[in-house]
């Protein structure tokens, strides 16, 4: 069984392949394939990685109820869109 990883963008694929290559201390992505090859558990925490985790953000109720009561807020006003709204909710 595989995932599909071709919906990610490629900049954030190869910045997390990169980590874990610092990680263990490979220089080069032959030497790290090499190393998957030797290291089975790797595969598994390459794979951890590459998942985007959503879930502690959810699991944050002060950031969740944040997020709630600005897009009801500015959905119930129409002023723009959902997308909109999470990317400013979203903004640092």
């Amino acid at each position: 069984m595989g995932h599909d990883f071709s919906g990610y963008k490629k900049r954030t694929f190869i910045r997390r392949v990169h980590r874990r290559m610092q990680i263990n201390h490979c220089d080069s992505l032959r030497a790290y394939v090499e190393f998957l090859q030797r290291d089975h558990q790797e595969s598994a925490r390459l794979f951890r990685d590459l998942l985007i985790n959503v879930t502690n953000f959810f699991r944050d109720a002060e950031a969740f109820d944040a997020l709630e009561k600005s897009c009801s807020t500015s959905l119930s006003y129409g002023a723009v869109s959902l997308e909109e709204v999470v990317r400013q909710a979203l903004a640092p």
